[in-house]
């Protein structure tokens, strides 16, 4: 074997290697899937703090990221995975609701835009209100534990 062909050879096995062990895909939630939130070691609830484990993750697991909804799994629609706090931060300007896309697509009144769209139900008024007020309160990736008093 020539010692070009050899190299050519040599390079397309590492391009393909990389290629099989860089394959990764996401998980795929079974339906009902909620996250767990470890609360051990947090502190006390405060009742006038939004948590995002504790209050907008399983709020967004319910309503919008669960795998019969369109923002979990392999392929989450306009690719925004709201599984996770990184994929929730994303359409997030702390402190600015009116400016977070979150927001302003769960408060559309748009037949064509509203979020979640039919026939998945949209969220009630005090669902929208604890979205605002963890926004507000700055959209931490904060937790309390709740079995305190």
């Amino acid at each position: 074997m020539t010692r070009p062909a050899f190299f050519i050879l040599f390079f397309v096995g590492i391009v393909v290697a990389s290629l099989v062990t860089s394959c990764k895909h996401d998980p795929v939630y079974p339906p009902g899937w909620m996250p767990r939130i470890d609360t051990t070691g947090l502190g006390r609830c405060d009742p006038d703090s939004v948590y995002f484990a504790n209050d907008i993750q399983p709020l967004l697991a319910r309503s919008c990221a669960n795998s019969t909804c369109c923002h979990a799994g392999t392929r989450p629609a306009e690719g925004i995975l709201l599984i996770n706090y990184a994929g929730v931060i994303q359409g997030v300007r702390p402190g600015r609701p009116d400016n977070s896309e979150i927001f302003e697509v769960i408060t559309d009144t748009d037949p064509d835009n509203i979020m979640p769209p039919p026939p998945y139900s949209p969220l009630s008024s005090s669902e929208r209100n604890l979205i605002r007020g963890w926004i507000e309160q700055g959209a931490s990736n904060n937790a309390c534990n709740p079995n305190l008093p």
